[in-house]
């Protein structure tokens, strides 16, 4: 008999753990899904290049300049933003092309004013988290996010051009 009730009350703890193991492995489908990667997409991509950028002076910011240039593109289709190197820029539309600036914690200043009185804090802005990127990609992939039809989709592109990096200058010296 007590063989009997151990038996059973095994068979219990395995049904239960593997229910709660069929739900999470059918929430991660679920969330794996949402950012389903299309095979065909509505524009044809002739050339997708990257390029890293910093600025001249400390403090002023660093980057990478994303240029995406279209072979064709369908009516319906608009381009929203682009997500490479843990980086997720808005696409915009400029004189030679498609082209998205990716901005980088590095090289930036974080002044906070820290005073007794918190109408002097007003100007501070809150500390950013990272964030998880929703996809894993190589170095030399992106994610293009788009809308066609009403619907938001995505499509991996593979094998990004880099180019040489851009130093931007510092600024002269004041010499009065």
């Amino acid at each position: 008999m007590k063989l009997l009730k151990t038996i059973i009350s095994s068979l219990l703890m395995l049904l239960v753990m593997a229910s709660f193991s069929q739900c999470s492995s059918s929430k991660e489908a679920a969330k794996q899904s949402k950012f389903k990667f299309q095979d065909m997409a509505p524009f044809v991509i002739d050339n997708i290049s990257c390029q890293r950028w910093t600025a001249g002076i400390k403090e002023g910011g660093s980057g990478i300049h994303m240029y995406v240039m279209f072979k064709s593109m369908k009516k319906d289709a608009s381009l929203d933003s682009v997500y490479f190197r843990g980086l997720r820029g808005k696409v915009e539309v400029g004189k030679m092309g498609y082209y998205a600036n990716l901005k980088s914690e590095l090289n930036k200043t974080n002044d906070l004013i820290l005073s007794s009185d918190s109408n002097e804090e007003y100007g501070n802005q809150l500390t950013k988290t990272s964030t998880k990127m929703p996809f894993e990609l190589n170095n030399n992939e992106c994610v293009l996010s788009y809308s066609y039809k009403n619907e938001r989709l995505y499509y991996k592109v593979s094998d990004i051009v880099e180019k040489q990096p851009i130093n931007y200058p510092s600024t002269p010296p004041n010499k009065q």
